[in-house]
């Protein structure tokens, strides 16, 4: 039953039926599409703190607070800090991974220009991307030497 107020929407036009060829569309999930676009803004959040104030200036608190999110949403898409910290490093090896491929990895070339490309790349790199130099920087200083 289509309440009363509903009904008066519809035949108004402020509210429009699907056809059945559109519910036999897939939908787009709206909710996996947002949820990527939250763990985007908590791993940018995340890098712009680490680069900023270092690692222990990356609590979920200040991730969230950054990202303009409620303090619930980084615990619940990472759980943790490791997790958080795993899937942020993933993403700053495939960003540099990707621009290594396409610019020093190519068929065909000598090993004098592939050392030229190499230092020309990662300069062009640090350039384009000093946060995320600053992230891997931080991880390495901050790792603590085996007892």
């Amino acid at each position: 039953m289509i309440p009363q107020d509903m009904r008066s929407r519809l035949r108004t036009g402020k509210i429009k039926r699907r056809s059945p060829a559109a519910r036999r569309e897939p939908k787009i999930n709206i909710r996996r599409q947002r949820s990527l676009a939250t763990r985007k803004k908590i791993i940018d959040a995340a890098v712009t703190l680490i680069a900023t104030k270092g690692l222990s200036g990356a609590t979920f608190d200040a991730i969230a607070k950054a990202a303009k999110l409620s303090p619930t949403l980084p615990v619940f898409h990472y759980k943790s800090k490791k997790a958080l910290f795993t899937e942020l490093l993933r993403v700053l090896s495939g960003l540099y991974t990707e621009s290594w491929n396409a610019f020093v990895d190519a068929p065909g070339i000598g090993a004098k220009e592939r050392l030229e490309r190499f230092i020309a790349h990662d300069v062009g790199f640090a350039g384009k991307h000093p946060k995320a130099v600053a992230v891997w920087f931080a991880f390495w200083g901050d790792r603590q030497p085996p007892p």
